[in-house]
């Protein structure tokens, strides 16, 4: 999807509540169930003639719904076009989500509790852990988050370049910072600058035949693809009462990371433990005294379509009912803002 927005000069679609099996950083979308070949949803009449073609005679008719259809149908023909074609074909990548899912469970993704009561429809709660209370000036701050589903409903998290896994990824929470006696600050995050250098792949001299040879070389950038998206991408369908935890993490030190960019690794490879480090861009914890910490997670719904915007999908067909009918549904899938405690940290010389 990214790559798809990037080729067509697009902005980012808007959220959708369930599953696809491309994904906008940081946000849930959903999968595309089959439409039948003789159903014309509503939405459909927000793109253009050219594009409602391709969309009937398409295979797998992608359900783009209100949301998607509406900010589509402002793009030029063409890439309505492209969108619909490059959704056409994610049916197929089913296997690749199961099992990325599978993988993502087994290492984010704790059990509900005994006893665990829903407290709304879709709501979270946020827990920061501090690996320590007291630390050095000059040290960084590590720390353990948690995200518990206390909602009814389950949350899907489908993002490349995780927070989750990394811990200067995309993401929708945010750091908020109060050092001694003064006011509270966002946290930015330190972000890697350079790319690891892509290596070279040097073949075994016992492939004797081209074809052994291309054979290699598929199999070998399969499994380095694989191994990209185990570090980058998280997909998760959060069940009701289970939490999601932060991977183990660590920024290192610009000499660490340079080196390891230079030898086309991660800048940041895998550690042990339940703590990362927070890389912050200009706060440090130079200042003896107490910090207050927390983190916000950001995902307010959408402002309500504008009287403009109304008269104009009027006109094609979609009444005032219907619209607003659809902008509450789509509004209803944000889970708001959401603060988590805040941690009291000493910072001693």
């Amino acid at each position: 999807m990214a790559a798809f927005l990037a080729a067509c000069g697009g902005k980012e679609p808007p959220h959708q509540p369930a599953a696809k099996s491309e994904q906008i950083p940081g946000v849930p979308t959903r999968t595309a169930p089959v439409v039948s070949r003789n159903e014309q949803p509503n939405w459909l009449k927000e793109l253009s003639p050219e594009a409602q073609k391709v969309w009937l005679e398409s295979k797998h008719k992608p359900d783009l719904g209100p949301q998607l259809a509406g900010w589509l149908g402002t793009r030029p023909a063409k890439t309505q076009i492209a969108f619909i074609t490059a959704q056409d074909g994610q049916p197929d990548n089913d296997a690749y989500r199961a099992r990325r899912e599978a993988e993502d469970r087994a290492e984010f993704v704790r059990p509900a509790p005994k006893g665990f009561g829903p407290e709304g429809r879709r709501k979270i709660r946020l827990t920061l852990i501090p690996k320590k209370a007291m630390m050095k000036t000059g040290e960084t701050f590590w720390y353990r988050l948690e995200l518990q589903n206390v909602g009814r409903e389950p949350i899907l998290f489908d993002e490349r370049s995780s927070f989750w896994k990394v811990g200067n990824g995309l993401g929708k929470c945010r750091f908020r910072i109060t050092p001694p006696g003064g006011k509270e600050q966002l946290g930015r995050l330190l972000e890697d600058l350079d790319e690891p250098f892509r290596k070279t792949i040097v073949l075994p001299e016992h492939l004797a035949t081209d074809e052994e040879k291309q054979r290699y070389a598929r199999d070998l950038v399969e499994r380095q693809g694989w191994e990209n998206s185990r570090r980058y991408h998280l997909y998760v369908n959060l069940q009701p009462g289970e939490t999601l935890v932060t991977r183990a993490w660590r920024f290192g030190t610009e000499d660490e990371r340079l080196a390891r960019i230079m030898a086309g690794d991660d800048p940041h490879p895998p550690i042990s433990g339940d703590f990362r480090e927070l890389p912050l861009e200009e706060i440090t914890f130079d200042q003896p005294g107490t910090y207050r910490i927390k983190v916000v997670y950001k995902d307010p719904p959408p402002k309500p379509p504008t009287e403009a915007e109304i008269q104009r999908k009027i006109k094609l067909g979609l009444d005032r009912e219907y619209q607003m009918r659809s902008y509450q549904e789509w509004a209803s899938e944000f889970l708001g803002i959401v603060e988590s405690n805040t941690v009291l940290v000493e910072v001693y010389k």
